[in-house]
C-alpha cells in the first residue's frame, strides 16, 4: 500500500537510490495505471490517502519542460516556471545562465525515457533526488513533484519521504480490480472488473466489503 522497506530496494528508481525507500504516488487513476502498466488478468490495488494533520509539504517541483511542440502541456510545470523566472531576476545575468543550464539538465534527467530492463537509466535522477531530499535546505524538503514520463509529461507524480508520509497521511479507501482490457489502437483506456472496495481498516488489516 505504501513503500518498500529500504533493505528490499534493490534497484535505482526515478527518485531513489538502492536501499533508499521513497513513497511514489500520483493524483489520478489514469496516471497510476500508466505507471503500473498492468496486463490483462492482473489484480491491481489502488489506495487513496488523506491528510490527517495541518502540515504543508515542502515540495521541490521538476518543471523546466513546460511545452511540447510549442503548446503548454503541464499546468504545474508552467506555474513553477513563472515563479522560477521571478526568483531568477535577483541574480546577475551570468549566474542566471548557469542556473538555467543546471536546472534544465536536472529536469531532463527526471524526464528521461528509460529502458525497463536497465535500472541504471535512473542513476542520474536518483542522484539528484537524493541531494534534494537529504542535502538541500538542510534536508528540509519533503517531496519532489515531477511530470509523469508515462503520461508524456502532461500529468504529475510525487515522491515523498516515508517518515513525512507516515506522520501526516492516513489510508482513506482501497479498491481492488482485475484488468480485463488494456490500451490498444482502438482505445487508450483500461477496462477493469472491480473485485472489492473498503474504507474500513483495523490494526493494519483491510476489512473488505
Amino acid at each position: 500500500m505504501k513503500y518498500p522497506p529500504k533493505e528490499c530496494v534493490k534497484k535505482y528508481g526515478r527518485a531513489n537510490k538502492i536501499q533508499e525507500s521513497i513513497l511514489y504516488a500520483t493524483f489520478d487513476i489514469l496516471t497510476a495505471l500508466s505507471e503500473m502498466r498492468p496486463k490483462v488478468g492482473d489484480l491491481i490495488t489502488i489506495s487513496t490517502w488523506k491528510l490527517k494533520t495541518n502540515y504543508d509539504l515542502i515540495v521541490t517541483p521538476i518543471f523546466k519542460n513546460t511545452t511540447k511542440n510549442g503548446e503548454v502541456h503541464n499546468a504545474m510545470s508552467l506555474r513553477a516556471e513563472i515563479e522560477y523566472k521571478k526568483a531568477l531576476r535577483q541574480y546577475d545575468e551570468q549566474l542566471q545562465k548557469q542556473l538555467d543550464i543546471i536546472i534544465q539538465f536536472i529536469t531532463d534527467c527526471f524526464n528521461k525515457e528509460v529502458d525497463n530492463t536497465n535500472h541504471y537509466d535512473y542513476f542520474l535522477s536518483s542522484h539528484y533526488a537524493s541531494k534534494i531530499f537529504w542535502e538541500f535546505q538542510n534536508g528540509e524538503i519533503d517531496a519532489i513533484l515531477y511530470p509523469s514520463v508515462r503520461q508524456s509529461l502532461t500529468l504529475n507524480n510525487i515522491a515523498i519521504k516515508p517518515t513525512i508520509f507516515d506522520l501526516n497521511y492516513e489510508l482513506d479507501t482501497v479498491e481492488e480490480s482485475i484488468v480485463i482490457k488494456v490500451p490498444n489502437k482502438e482505445s487508450k483506456g483500461w477496462n477493469m472488473n472491480g473485485t472489492g472496495i473498503s474504507k474500513t481498516f483495523n490494526n493494519n488489516l483491510i476489512i473488505w466489503s
